[in-house]
Protein backbone atom coordinates (compact mmCIF):
# COMPACT_ATOMS: atom_id res chain seq x y z
CA UNK A 1 0.00 0.00 0.00
CA UNK A 2 1.51 3.59 -0.89
CA UNK A 3 2.12 5.85 1.88
CA UNK A 4 0.08 9.20 1.48
CA UNK A 5 2.38 12.06 1.47
CA UNK A 6 2.02 14.65 3.98
CA UNK A 7 2.43 18.22 2.01
CA UNK A 8 1.99 20.99 5.30
CA UNK A 9 3.99 23.75 5.24
CA UNK A 10 4.66 22.88 9.02
CA UNK A 11 6.67 20.07 8.17
CA UNK A 12 8.72 21.59 5.92
CA UNK A 13 10.51 23.59 8.74
CA UNK A 14 13.77 22.26 10.10
CA UNK A 15 13.75 20.39 13.32
CA UNK A 16 15.29 22.83 15.57
CA UNK A 17 12.58 25.40 14.43
CA UNK A 18 9.85 22.56 15.35
CA UNK A 19 11.46 21.99 18.79
CA UNK A 20 11.49 25.85 19.62
CA UNK A 21 7.90 25.88 18.65
CA UNK A 22 7.08 23.09 21.09
CA UNK A 23 9.44 24.36 23.73
CA UNK A 24 7.54 28.12 23.20
CA UNK A 25 4.05 26.35 23.54
CA UNK A 26 4.81 24.75 26.36
CA UNK A 27 6.69 27.83 28.30
CA UNK A 28 4.34 30.25 27.31
CA UNK A 29 0.89 28.68 28.18
CA UNK A 30 -0.72 29.53 31.55
CA UNK A 31 -2.30 25.95 31.54
CA UNK A 32 -0.25 22.97 31.76
CA UNK A 33 -3.17 20.17 31.35
CA UNK A 34 -3.86 22.67 28.01
CA UNK A 35 -0.51 22.98 26.87
CA UNK A 36 -0.52 18.59 27.08
CA UNK A 37 -2.85 18.09 25.40
CA UNK A 38 -1.81 20.25 22.84
CA UNK A 39 1.34 17.80 22.32
CA UNK A 40 -0.24 15.22 23.02
CA UNK A 41 -2.80 15.99 19.45
CA UNK A 42 0.65 17.62 17.66
CA UNK A 43 2.59 14.34 18.28
CA UNK A 44 -0.39 12.12 16.61
CA UNK A 45 -0.52 14.36 13.33
CA UNK A 46 2.88 12.29 11.78
CA UNK A 47 5.45 10.87 12.05
CA UNK A 48 7.81 13.40 12.04
CA UNK A 49 6.12 15.21 15.05
CA UNK A 50 5.47 12.18 16.88
CA UNK A 51 9.47 11.49 16.72
CA UNK A 52 9.75 15.40 18.57
CA UNK A 53 7.17 16.21 20.74
CA UNK A 54 6.57 12.98 22.04
CA UNK A 55 9.68 13.38 24.31
CA UNK A 56 7.98 16.44 25.63
CA UNK A 57 4.72 15.03 25.91
CA UNK A 58 6.09 12.46 28.42
CA UNK A 59 7.22 15.18 30.62
CA UNK A 60 4.82 17.55 30.57
CA UNK A 61 3.09 18.16 33.71
CA UNK A 62 6.11 17.44 35.99
CA UNK A 63 6.08 14.04 34.74
CA UNK A 64 2.33 13.36 35.04
CA UNK A 65 2.56 9.93 32.56
CA UNK A 66 4.90 8.36 34.91
CA UNK A 67 3.26 9.33 38.40
CA UNK A 68 -0.12 7.87 36.37
CA UNK A 69 1.93 4.84 35.56
CA UNK A 70 3.04 4.34 39.13
CA UNK A 71 -0.34 4.84 40.18
CA UNK A 72 -1.59 2.05 38.14
CA UNK A 73 1.09 -0.07 38.15
CA UNK A 74 1.31 0.19 34.52
CA UNK A 75 4.68 -1.41 33.82
CA UNK A 76 4.22 -1.13 29.82
CA UNK A 77 4.04 2.62 30.36
CA UNK A 78 6.35 2.57 32.61
CA UNK A 79 8.92 1.29 29.93
CA UNK A 80 7.70 4.00 27.63
CA UNK A 81 8.46 6.70 30.07
CA UNK A 82 11.80 5.50 29.94
CA UNK A 83 11.86 5.18 26.33
CA UNK A 84 11.21 9.06 26.31
CA UNK A 85 13.42 9.72 29.24
CA UNK A 86 10.45 10.57 30.95
CA UNK A 87 10.49 8.16 34.51
CA UNK A 88 12.42 9.96 37.17
CA UNK A 89 12.59 7.01 39.86
CA UNK A 90 14.65 8.97 42.23
CA UNK A 91 12.04 11.89 42.06
CA UNK A 92 9.97 12.92 45.11
CA UNK A 93 6.36 13.75 44.41
CA UNK A 94 4.46 15.91 46.05
CA UNK A 95 0.80 15.73 45.79
CA UNK A 96 -1.41 18.10 48.08
CA UNK A 97 -3.27 15.79 50.45
CA UNK A 98 -4.98 18.35 52.57
CA UNK A 99 -4.27 19.91 54.94
CA UNK A 100 -0.70 19.87 53.72
CA UNK A 101 1.81 18.27 51.07
CA UNK A 102 2.83 15.01 51.35
CA UNK A 103 5.87 13.84 49.61
CA UNK A 104 6.76 10.22 48.12
CA UNK A 105 8.82 8.41 46.37
CA UNK A 106 8.32 6.32 43.43
CA UNK A 107 8.29 3.18 45.58
CA UNK A 108 5.77 4.79 47.94
CA UNK A 109 3.62 5.72 44.81
CA UNK A 110 3.68 2.28 43.65
CA UNK A 111 3.07 0.73 47.04
CA UNK A 112 0.32 3.09 47.73
CA UNK A 113 -2.09 0.74 45.27
CA UNK A 114 -1.50 -2.55 47.61
CA UNK A 115 -4.22 -2.36 50.21
CA UNK A 116 -4.19 -5.74 52.90
CA UNK A 117 -7.25 -6.59 53.39
CA UNK A 118 -6.77 -8.89 56.56
CA UNK A 119 -10.76 -10.31 56.29
CA UNK A 120 -10.62 -12.13 52.83
CA UNK A 121 -13.69 -13.93 53.97
CA UNK A 122 -16.28 -11.60 52.96
CA UNK A 123 -14.72 -11.40 49.48
CA UNK A 124 -16.09 -12.96 46.37
CA UNK A 125 -13.58 -15.17 43.86
CA UNK A 126 -13.35 -12.60 41.97
CA UNK A 127 -12.64 -9.65 44.24
CA UNK A 128 -10.12 -11.97 45.51
CA UNK A 129 -8.18 -12.68 41.98
CA UNK A 130 -8.72 -9.01 41.41
CA UNK A 131 -6.29 -8.56 44.58
CA UNK A 132 -4.27 -10.89 43.44
CA UNK A 133 -3.24 -9.11 39.82
CA UNK A 134 -3.32 -6.08 41.04
CA UNK A 135 -0.57 -7.23 43.27
CA UNK A 136 1.08 -9.05 41.03
CA UNK A 137 0.75 -6.05 38.67
CA UNK A 138 2.53 -4.39 42.12
CA UNK A 139 5.50 -6.66 42.31
CA UNK A 140 6.26 -6.31 38.45
CA UNK A 141 6.77 -2.20 38.79
CA UNK A 142 8.55 -2.60 42.13
CA UNK A 143 10.98 -4.93 40.36
CA UNK A 144 11.06 -2.53 37.45
CA UNK A 145 11.80 0.89 40.20
CA UNK A 146 14.68 -1.87 41.74
CA UNK A 147 16.51 -3.21 38.71
CA UNK A 148 16.34 0.93 37.55
CA UNK A 149 18.23 1.44 40.98
CA UNK A 150 15.38 2.98 42.83
CA UNK A 151 16.18 3.68 46.86
CA UNK A 152 13.99 0.45 48.30
CA UNK A 153 14.44 1.87 51.81
CA UNK A 154 12.41 4.91 51.90
CA UNK A 155 9.56 2.91 50.37
CA UNK A 156 9.60 -0.12 52.60
CA UNK A 157 9.60 1.65 55.46
CA UNK A 158 6.92 3.66 54.19
CA UNK A 159 4.94 0.46 53.15
CA UNK A 160 5.53 -0.83 56.59
CA UNK A 161 3.91 1.70 58.75
CA UNK A 162 0.84 2.33 56.41
CA UNK A 163 0.33 -1.45 56.94
CA UNK A 164 0.74 -1.02 60.65
CA UNK A 165 -1.50 2.33 60.67
CA UNK A 166 -4.12 0.14 58.89
CA UNK A 167 -4.05 -2.74 61.35
CA UNK A 168 -4.43 -0.66 64.41
CA UNK A 169 -6.83 1.54 62.96
CA UNK A 170 -10.25 0.79 64.53
CA UNK A 171 -12.75 -1.43 62.54
CA UNK A 172 -16.71 -0.31 62.27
Amino acid sequence: MAQLQQTTGLLHLPNETLIHTIELAIIGSSHAKSASEWLNNLSQTCSRLNKLACPYYFRSIDHDMFYSALRTANVTMMNRCEYYNAAPIDKLWSRRLFPSFQYRTSIDVLLSNVYEDCSRTNSTDSQIAITDRIRERVLDGLKWLLERGADAQHGIAEAQWEMSARADAPTL
